[in-house]
């Protein structure tokens, strides 16, 4: 690469000048990256403080039915000292088989999957405190 020299209009050939907007595309295209780290970052510790300090039970499932992450509000309920506790249990390490329902896989249809999550519907009293 030469230096430009405005003596020397010409001071970049067709290979400088392709070489140099690869380099530039390059250093735009990790400052790109890095930017949207920093916010996956940013978002994940957002969702990281919901799922410790959420009053309510959260939780998702695997497809097969496995917990996979859980709020710790939820891993209280079900007497369990941490969230990562929960992680990997199912509904049938909780209930007794005939409460404990499989989740509906991804073939069922989507009337399944309201039942299913009706079925799943929790209602916990808060404590309201005393004056």
């Amino acid at each position: 690469v030469r230096v430009r020299n405005d003596e020397l209009p010409e001071a970049y050939d067709d290979d400088d000048m392709r070489f140099l907007d690869f380099i530039a595309s390059q250093i735009a295209l990790a400052l790109s990256r890095k930017a949207a780290e920093q916010s996956l970052t940013q978002e994940r510790r957002l969702f990281d403080e919901l799922m410790e300090n959420a009053p309510d039970s959260i939780y998702f499932k695997g497809v097969g039915g496995d917990f996979v992450r859980v709020s710790e509000r939820d891993a209280q309920r079900m007497g369990l000292e941490s969230a990562r506790d929960m992680v990997g249990l199912s509904d049938f390490d909780f209930w007794p088989r005939d409460d404990a329902r499989p989740t509906p896989t991804t073939s069922s249809s989507p009337s399944e999957w309201a039942s299913a999550i009706t079925a799943h519907t929790f209602v916990v009293p808060m404590s309201r405190p005393t004056m």
